[in-house]
């Protein structure tokens, strides 16, 4: 089954876990119609245009699968007999390497891999009848990735037309720092935090600043997955290069002279070195204001808004006395930060508390482990 123009198909959002309400309002914004929220994902209805739409434009998003088959199955080989119908070879070709990532829930299989190798067969042999040659695994970059769900009796195969997760924004490059944060996971904890671009945004504590670049992003409207050079969907036979290059869009300099004011510091001059290349990646290297400062000793620009703080919680990063040192963040916060909304992302419970503020809100978020 060619993935053709004009035709809708149902679709996946996979997500990170809380984040399926923004996914779900940015889908809607997006003009997305059929959603459904879902346990780490939203389901949505998209053609050809739209799949490619959404791996541009969604930050909320870790993945776009496309479903291509939909069964209940008793044995395995019911799974191999409806694979085998499928017709792989005007999907993709047999110069194409392919993979297949798997998630197996239920009693069915004792061994979660095999119906992926299952599928992996009726792949092979439908390229084998029609061409005496099959295309070659490649589990590390796969020109094409097949997505396999199975739950109890119930079975999805879908094509994940992002390839590479949607996080890779490409704007980092291989620069490094310790501890980052997953770029969609920052993305939604913008949205979570209500901040809409009206008002100042500040992030002190930026560390290599992916929660600044990511509002930075909503805020200037610039497109997450625009600097990528690599989706999956690339390698479909039915890749249109003239609709996607249509879809992408340029930076306006006048969204970035009206937007809010953002602010980030750090007191690592490395850190700060790495969230300016990210800026600059995006053309916001001068949309941003970022500082080399102690957030317990601050020089305070924005006029309120909305705060966010990444600090060490004792997992990766260590603090010799955390309870102090929150002690220290709480302080601040009273002392310097007064008329923001200020959210803080941590695990440990105990230092939270030594913040001395009552917090109105708390949402849980999923942080690596």
């Amino acid at each position: 089954m060619k993935i053709e123009k004009n035709v809708m198909y149902p679709c996946v959002a996979k997500t990170l876990k809380g984040l399926e309400e923004p996914l779900m309002e940015e889908l809607r914004s997006l003009g997305f119609g059929k959603l459904y929220q879902r346990r780490r994902a939203v389901e949505f209805e998209a053609d050809l245009e739209g799949i490619y739409k959404a791996n541009l434009e969604l930050r909320n998003a870790l993945s776009i699968l496309v479903n291509i088959a939909v069964f209940n199955f008793k044995t395995d080989k019911d799974i191999y007999n409806e694979a085998v119908r499928i017709d792989w070879a005007s999907i993709f070709d047999t110069r194409k390497t392919f993979a297949i990532q798997h998630s197996v829930f239920g009693t069915v299989f004792k061994n979660s891999m095999y119906p992926a190798l299952v599928l992996k067969d009726a792949i092979a042999d439908r390229f084998r009848k029609k061409y005496r040659v099959r295309p070659n695994i490649d589990k590390e970059r796969p020109d094409v990735l097949v997505d396999l769900y199975i739950y109890d009796n119930r079975c999805i195969i879908s094509l994940n037309s992002s390839g590479l997760p949607l996080y890779k924004r490409a704007y980092r490059g291989n620069m490094t720092f310790p501890a980052p944060l997953n770029e969609v996971l920052a993305a939604g904890m913008v949205d979570l935090s209500g901040w809409d671009g009206s008002s100042d945004f500040n992030n002190p504590m930026c560390g290599s600043g992916t929660l600044l670049v990511e509002a930075a992003i909503k805020a200037f409207r610039i497109q997450p997955g625009g600097l990528r050079e690599e989706f999956s969907f690339m390698n479909w036979q039915s890749f249109d290069g003239e609709m996607f290059r249509s879809l992408k869009r340029k930076i306006d300099p006048s969204n970035i002279k009206n937007a809010a004011k953002l602010f980030g510091s750090d007191t690592s001059r490395r850190a700060l070195s790495i969230t300016r290349h990210s800026l600059a990646a995006l053309g916001l290297d001068e949309a941003v204001s970022l500082e080399r400062m102690d957030f317990m000793k601050p020089v305070v620009h924005s006029r309120g808004g909305v705060l966010i703080i990444n600090p060490p919680y004792g997992e990766r990063l260590e603090v010799e006395d955390l309870n102090e040192y929150y002690q220290k963040i709480g302080d601040s916060l009273k002392q310097h930060f007064s008329g923001h909304k200020a959210w803080i992302l941590s695990s440990n419970e105990d230092a939270m508390k030594h913040i001395g503020l009552h917090s109105s809100a708390s949402i849980e978020l999923m942080n690596g482990d």
